[in-house]
């Protein structure tokens, strides 16, 4: 299928939500957001929907507070051009053309893109609970956060999206997402894509009782410091299932415990390091990060990897 007939395809499933089981979910009302350049997407989803709009600012703002509302981003780019997205208002959920469908598939770099072209600003701040983002591809602005979440945030899913950070240019203050002194959060399912010297994929400073599982973490040129860092007061993170490489340089640290504090505060379970991670897990001081069946993994056909024992 060409990618002309594949977007003709979904659009035409999203105009019915035809096979949607995510609609069956949503307790509040539903949004559709086309891409603002696309005026004839525009008359054509007016056509056969009551909720349209070209900005997901403009859909947000419809959305109602705790109603479990949703916002539906069709294939092509969504791009902030006025200030941060304000996800302020409760149970609200963000969701990619196939993921609404559902046809998306973990690890695919979804069709709708969110991004921002406002210098050094953040695509989203979430100050509500109970929100989400599922099966985006998220493009963050060089030297800024693609999302950040406050305390307020508390059970934020990201899920099933894919963060391009090597289409920023490279800054050490580029960063995934910061998830900020917020409970029970989620990261399912997602990729992280760097190219040197980025900021962290997951900042998970302050995040409590939250869980970082079954993503694809990696950087493909120059040399990335960490991957996710767990900082002052990181309590009840579980970092487990995920897979963190890197291939032709090096990424010096996979889990980064710099500015840790909290004994026990992080755990590591049944991950897996490329061979190019110099360090797994590091800067943890004696204490604050358990660690079971995570493997460095191993160079040649009989190597099956490391078991890891020892934060060094």
């Amino acid at each position: 299928m060409s990618e002309l007939d594949r977007y003709r395809w979904l659009r035409e499933q999203l105009s019915r939500d035809k096979f949607s089981g995510r609609a069956a979910l949503v307790t509040g009302d539903t949004f559709h957001v086309v891409p603002g350049s696309s005026a004839t997407h525009m008359t054509y989803a007016k056509s056969i929907r009551r909720n349209v709009s070209t900005t997901v600012a403009g859909a947000l703002e419809k959305c109602v507070d705790g109603r479990g509302d949703a916002i539906v981003l069709w294939p092509g780019d969504h791009t902030v051009s006025t200030a941060s997205l304000a996800m302020s208002k409760a149970s609200v959920r963000i969701f990619g053309a196939e993921e609404w469908l559902g046809v998306g598939r973990p690890g695919l770099k979804p069709s709708a893109t969110l991004t921002t072209d406002i210098a050094a600003d953040q695509i989203m701040n979430v100050t509500a609970a109970d929100c989400g983002i599922y099966g985006v591809t998220i493009i963050p602005i060089t030297a800024a956060d693609a999302i950040d979440l406050s305390a307020a945030a508390d059970r934020f899913v990201l899920q099933n999206c894919f963060v391009d950070m090597f289409t920023p240019v490279v800054n050490i203050a580029t960063v995934g997402i910061k998830l900020a002194a917020a409970d029970d959060l989620l990261i399912d399912g997602c990729t992280f894509v760097s190219d040197g010297a980025q900021g962290n994929a997951i900042v998970a400073t302050g995040a409590i009782r939250s869980r970082i599982k079954n993503c694809l973490i990696y950087n493909t040129a120059g040399t990335w410091a960490s991957a996710i860092l767990c900082g002052a007061a990181t309590t009840g993170l579980f970092i487990e299932g995920n897979y963190i490489t890197s291939y032709g340089t090096a990424l010096t640290a996979g889990v980064n415990g710099t500015g840790a504090t909290i004994a026990k505060g992080v755990q590591c379970t049944n991950n897996r390091f490329g061979s190019l991670v110099t360090v797994p897990i590091d800067n943890f001081d004696a204490g604050e990060c358990e660690l079971s069946e995570n493997y460095d993994s191993g160079i040649g056909a009989t190597d099956g990897g490391v078991l890891i024992v020892a934060i060094t």
